[in-house]
Order: C-alpha cells, then sequence, then structure tokens
C-alpha cells in the first residue's frame, strides 16, 4: 500500500497541502482510541495497588468519563467514513489486519450506547472496591447487588449487539472472536467426563502428597525475592514492567510492551499462591512484552483473543512451571532460600505437593 500522503493542489500556482489517505486517517483515529483506553488501564492498575479506599467514588467517576470519549471517538462519523474508504495493497497484511479488526470493532461498538458505556466503567469500578471488602469478609451477600448490576448491563449490551441463540455469544465474540457458546458446551461436554474420571482415579491413588510442605513459614520478604527472581528467569524484561500487589493477581498493559504490569499476592504460611501467581501473571506479561512496538495501539499490537492469552500464561504456570525439569533447576536455590520450611524436603516430595489434584 502507498502510505506516501495525497497532494491537494492550492488555489495558486506551485502550492499544495498534504492530505493523510483515508487508512492514515483511520490509524489515527484508532491510536486515539486506545491511548484513551490506556489512560482507563492505568488507573485501574493504580485503583487495584495503590489507591486509598476513600478515592473509590471519585475513580469510577474519572474512567466512566474516559471510557466515555473514547466510546465517542470510536462511533464518531468520522471513523465510519474513514472505514468506507481505506484500502490495502495487496500483501500488505498490516493494514489489512488494521482495517479488518477495526471493522469488526467498530460494528460491534456502534450499537452499544455512550450512556451504556460508561455506566458499566463506573459500576465495575464501584465493583472492584466492594469486592475487595466483601472478600475479607467472606461476605457475598454484600457483593451480590453488585453483580446483579453489571450482569444487567452486560444484557443490555448482549441486547444491542444482538445474537442468533444465545446472549452471551454476543458477549464473548469480545474476547474470543467467533465463539459460539454451542462450540464451548460441545467442547465441556467432551472434557467434563474424562476429567472427572481421571479426578476420581486420582482421589483414589494410595500415595498421596504431603501437602504440609507448601504450609509452612514461608517469610513474604522472601516470596516476593523468589517472585522476582522467578519472572527474570522466565525473562520478564522489569525495564518494560513491574510487579506489584494486588488482592486478585493480574496482568495489565499500559502502553504496548514497554509498559506491561504483574501483580501476585501473598500469604505467610503458603508459598503456592504468590509463585504460581507470578509465573502465571508472568506468562500474560511475556505475550505482551512480545508484541512488536512498531504496531502500538493499532489493533496489529493487540492480543489475537483470550483463549490465546490464557495458553501463554497456563504453559508458563503449568508445563513449565510444574515440571520436573524445572525443579531439578531451581529447587536447590529455594531450598536455601526456605531453609527452616524445605530443610529436610526432597525434589521428589516438593514436586509431588505443587502437582497435588484435588477438588477446590
Amino acid at each position: 500500500m502507498n502510505l506516501e500522503p495525497c497532494l491537494l493542489v492550492g488555489t495558486r500556482a506551485g502550492d499544495s497541502i498534504e492530505m493523510p489517505d483515508a487508512y492514515e486517517k483511520l490509524m489515527d483515529r484508532v491510536r486515539d482510541v486506545a491511548r484513551l483506553n490506556s489512560v482507563v488501564q492505568l488507573l485501574d492498575w493504580d485503583q487495584e495497588t495503590q489507591m486509598p479506599a476513600g478515592g473509590a467514588l471519585a475513580r469510577a467517576e474519572q474512567v466512566a468519563l474516559l471510557a466515555g470519549l473514547a466510546h465517542e471517538h470510536l462511533v464518531h462519523d468520522e471513523t465510519r467514513s474513514a472505514l468506507d474508504s481505506a484500502t490495502a495493497a495487496q500483501e500488505d497484511y498490516v493494514a489489512e489486519t488494521n482495517i479488518r479488526q477495526s471493522r469488526r470493532i467498530f460494528a460491534r461498538a456502534v450499537r452499544v450506547p455512550t450512556k451504556l458505556i460508561k455506566d458499566i466503567a463506573r459500576t465495575s469500578s464501584l465493583a472492584k472496591e466492594a469486592w475487595t471488602g466483601a472478600r475479607e469478609r467472606a461476605d457475598f451477600q454484600g457483593f451480590a447487588p453488585h453483580v446483579s448490576k453489571l450482569v444487567d448491563l452486560k444484557r443490555q449490551v448482549a441486547d444491542h449487539i444482538g445474537y442468533e441463540a444465545e446472549p452471551y455469544d454476543a458477549l464473548m465474540d469480545e474476547y474470543e472472536p467467533g465463539a459460539k457458546s454451542a462450540d464451548i458446551e460441545t467442547l465441556f461436554a467432551e472434557l467434563c467426563p474424562a476429567t472427572v474420571s481421571l479426578l476420581e482415579k486420582i482421589s483414589a491413588a494410595p500415595n498421596k502428597p504431603d501437602l504440609s510442605i507448601l504450609q509452612r513459614d514461608y517469610p513474604v520478604d522472601r516470596q516476593a525475592t523468589l517472585s522476582r527472581r522467578m519472572a527474570e528467569a522466565l525473562n520478564f524484561d522489569f525495564q518494560a514492567g513491574r510487579a506489584d500487589v494486588s488482592v486478585h493477581p493480574f496482568c495489565t498493559t499500559i502502553g504496548g510492551g514497554g509498559d506491561v504490569r504483574i501483580t501476585t499476592r501473598y500469604v505467610e504460611s503458603f508459598l503456592p499462591s504468590a509463585l504460581f501467581g507470578t509465573l502465571h501473571e508472568t506468562g500474560h506479561a511475556l505475550y505482551e512484552q512480545g508484541l512488536l512496538s512498531e504496531h502500538i495501539f493499532t489493533p496489529m499490537g493487540e492480543a489475537v483473543s483470550l483463549g490465546i492469552h490464557e495458553s501463554q500464561s497456563r504453559m508458563w504456570e503449568n508445563m513449565v512451571g510444574r515440571s520436573r525439569p524445572f525443579w531439578a533447576h531451581h529447587f536447590d536455590a529455594v531450598k536455601v532460600m526456605f531453609h527452616e520450611a524445605l530443610g529436610g524436603v526432597s525434589l521428589d516430595e516438593f514436586y509431588a505437593a505443587i502437582n497435588t489434584v484435588r477438588p477446590s
């Protein structure tokens, strides 16, 4: 595709004005929408890691405003006009991808009112703060009204977008493009019997791992050191990211692969929570840090789907992080770090404990 600016002849001989083509106009708008959404991500990260509880009401209004502005910019007539006119040269897969995905995003967004987008952002922000307190008190009833309101708002989104069979089809498509509830039900119908059968065999097995190994004294400061070392071992770039503490572990991308942030939580008497939480979120972060920086704030620079994202986090957490070769390499150093808890524990005992399978 020719990305050289078009020339518009001026009113005087020899004068010319550079005018961007439709694709450039489209990408300008798409990038601005992504930049606004990245500020929302930053505010969300701050709320879950740094913000005092007293800031919850103001934060909800801040994210609602920005979410509304991003939505209005996305569904503006100028975006529609650029989408209608934008073209990509043959074999220009970058432009093809950006145009195709922008059209898909626009087609969904244009059906949803800005007020509904703002209501969801505001309600979600308030719900996060309510959930933190309810979790600490084990008080689901205190959190239930927030859940009910969010479900109602999401059902409204599904109704606006439209669906053929299940309302959730309209919502799932945002995270797993093209997926349908019927497809997932078919998959689960095959997985569930096999999983239950395997669980029954494991539960009946005579050899039981010693889970007390994982429930000893693991000082939080040393857990934090271990978590950072493990993230570094997997090649998480701390020059392009950071690790913090939150009630629930998560990974968020603020500014493309150059600013990817992970969190974990620490329990003094339980090692796996922080350790495998870190490995999981590092898996997400490695995917984000691996995205090409030249495509920042465009569809070409975003994750393909939530399913692909989760495949990366689960691969590093479970297929690598719970493997015997991984611990054959790291266990001696971890034993030194937690010598009081692991001094008399063998690699085989530790490996069995971290791979315990049981209903949760």
